[in-house]
């Protein structure tokens, strides 16, 4: 009866156990995925279109339950499009923008709640004109499709200066209307559709009049982009017209992020003057991004930087330095040290130690890190340090990490070496796991350490239980 109770009160401790690992296992699988959705990010950012499309490929084969899928799909055909445009071969070409187009479908289907549907379906449109122009007239229906009207005023649109479009239908459910849209109508919407193809001194005062007087915010988003890509001299003041009176701040947003796209000196200085102005978190958001876009531009970098160091807002500094981190040089380094020595900010710090340990092959960066691991009074950021130094874990690592193992009080600063030394899997890291479990007091952590050696297939690993289990 003793036997019985005694393997029963053995399963239940087990199924705890077990069910504790299971939950942090669920957890790395998160944080996993984060971390390869970062890392697809910056060859996106570096534009190396070729590598973003592996690592893209890869975020939406292993985690397709991961709250980054629509994020990754939308930048997935996004970088599918760009590496297209640098193939040779015009049938490799044609191929990658068709999986590209299925990949926006597949966002706006099953992610249908997500934000990056809009910029999905605006990048489903450019894919088909792309394919349309090819002679795969098929692609016509991402272009131009069925239009669900609510509310919509009237454009004041020339038609007679519309080339003409064939073969298109506009089907309207009598249900999704709350006015009475007559014919002419119709045809203007399907006209603002086709404004990309009219010559561009025909088309930009009309498109200016859609964005600046029409009361549909999602027609003036669609001009809006139409107009962006307009090489006419006045679409830098209309953006920042835009920018900074629109009613929506969704266009407004828009604006910013078109004007970021442009290279011009003026369009820099219009986003700097913006951002001066505006205390709009999402807005300062949109415009740091916008001046990410121009790295190469001293004048942008700076702006981060100030803001980096200086913004009054949080979340701005956080911001800024995940872009600077994007492309982290010796100079950033030392900016990114001076202002982790002076921040209590534990997000700003956990941004930093996230942009350095991108950089490893950097010797400053990789030693800016051991220092936060070893000497940060702040536990949570040698928590950081410790996991991100973990993804590449050397044998001079290796030995880092028993040293602050040996040294350290911290449970939590316990548990990740641990958990960081056991994903190494090599020989040494299994030896280092085993001295550590013959010295260790604590019951807790010494559980865990024989958990992951359990895990290992390590003749070592499977001698040392073996010990435990004949005691």
């Amino acid at each position: 009866m003793r036997l019985v109770k005694f393997i029963s009160l053995f399963l239940v401790c087990f199924m705890i156990f077990n069910g504790l690992i299971l939950g942090q296992e669920t957890k790395e699988e998160t944080q996993k995925a984060r971390e390869a959705y970062e890392k697809a990010k910056k060859y996106i950012y570096g534009k190396d279109w070729q590598t973003a499309v592996k690592e893209l490929r890869k975020i939406a084969e292993e985690f397709r339950k991961s709250e980054y899928m629509d994020d990754s799909l939308y930048w997935l055909s996004y970088s599918m499009n760009k590496l297209s445009k640098q193939l040779a071969n015009l049938e490799e070409q044609v191929e990658l923008q068709k999986e590209a187009l299925e990949r926006t479908k597949l966002l706006i289907e099953k992610y249908s709640d997500s934000s990056w549907v809009d910029d999905a379906k605006v990048l489903q449109i450019e894919i088909a004109e792309d394919l349309v122009k090819r002679g795969l007239k098929a692609y016509k229906k991402y272009i131009y499709k069925p239009l669900k009207i609510k509310e919509v005023e009237p454009l004041e649109i020339t038609v007679e200066e519309i080339e003409p479009v064939e073969e298109i239908d506009i089907e309207i459910e009598s249900g999704d209307i709350d006015v009475e849209v007559d014919p002419e109508t119709e045809i203007k919407l399907v006209a603002l559709n086709a404004l990309l193809s009219v010559d561009d001194e025909k088309a930009f005062p009309v498109l200016v009049k859609v964005v600046k007087e029409n009361k549909n915010p999602k027609l003036r988003e669609k001009a809006l982009f139409v107009l962006s890509q307009s090489e006419h001299a006045e679409v830098v003041p209309v953006l920042v017209e835009v920018a900074t009176k629109d009613q929506a701040i969704e266009v407004r947003e828009k604006a910013v992020f078109w004007l970021g796209q442009r290279e011009e000196e003026e369009s820099l200085d219009a986003l700097i003057k913006i951002y001066k102005q505006t205390t709009d978190p999402e807005m300062k958001e949109k415009l740091i991004f916008a001046f990410s876009q121009n790295e190469e531009n001293e004048k942008a970098r700076n702006i981060l930087i100030d803001i980096a160091k200086n913004d009054k807002d949080p979340n701005a500094r956080e911001k800024a330095v995940f872009w600077l981190g994007q492309n982290l040089d010796e100079k950033a380094l030392s900016i990114f040290l001076d202002i982790y020595k002076k921040t209590k900010d534990p997000m700003l710090k956990e941004k930093i130690i996230f942009s350095l340990s991108q950089e490893r092959e950097l010797e400053k960066a990789r030693d800016i890190l051991i220092d936060i691991a070893k000497n940060d009074k702040d536990f949570k950021a040698r928590e950081k340090a410790i996991f991100w130094l973990g993804q590449d874990l050397t044998d001079e690592l290796l030995d880092v990490f028993v040293d602050i193992y040996s040294k350290t009080g911290e449970m939590n600063v316990k548990e990740k070496i641990i958990f960081s030394i056991a994903q190494s899997e090599s020989d040494k890291a299994i030896r280092k796991l085993i001295e550590i479990a013959k010295k260790e007091k604590n019951h807790e952590l010494k559980k865990r350490i024989i958990f992951w050696l359990g895990q290992s297939e390590n003749e070592e690993a499977i001698k040392f239980l073996k010990e435990i289990i004949d005691k």
